[in-house]
């Protein structure tokens, strides 16, 4: 089966790793790449994906880490952009971070609490956040789990 993905990424070493996992296990799926959150909007309005792969934390209009509008949660605003435009589109959150700012509290919060956040106020878009740590080998079965099981 052909699927095409979405990679939401700034750094390319993590999308050259997903891309990677794609062309291991799953080598028939078409893959596009988007850098930011300004990449991606006509891209995700106008074309049909069938799985997002999303980082939480990148710039979103274009900025650097210097920048205002460097955000460590800028997913968010990804996921908000396809709950107002109604876009239905399986999500996993692939991060390599394991520590966030709570939006509500901003207080430092781990990975489940960033998973109950996204839950309580995005619904089961996204299917599940996974930390890409140092060993490949956890984080491509997980990935590749969340896949079969969704049969994407």
């Amino acid at each position: 089966m052909s699927a095409k993905v979405v990679v939401i990424d700034d750094t390319s070493e993590k999308y050259t790793a997903i891309l990677d996992f794609f062309e291991r296990y799953f080598p028939t799926y078409e893959v596009s790449w988007f850098k930011n959150f300004r990449q991606s909007q006509n891209n995700l309005l106008y074309f049909d994906y069938d799985l997002l792969i999303l980082d939480m934390s990148f710039e979103r209009h274009g900025a650097t880490s210097e920048d205002v509008a460097f955000n460590g949660l800028a997913g968010l605003h990804v996921l908000q952009f396809l709950w107002v435009e109604n876009i239905s589109l399986p999500t996993v959150i692939l991060t390599t971070h394991d520590r966030y700012t709570d939006p509500d509290f901003g207080e430092i919060v781990g990975l489940d609490a960033l998973k109950g956040y996204i839950h309580e106020n995005f619904g089961d878009v996204v299917m599940e956040c996974l930390s890409l740590g140092p060993d490949e080998k956890i984080w491509h079965e997980q990935l590749a789990e969340v896949i079969i099981n969704a049969e994407i």
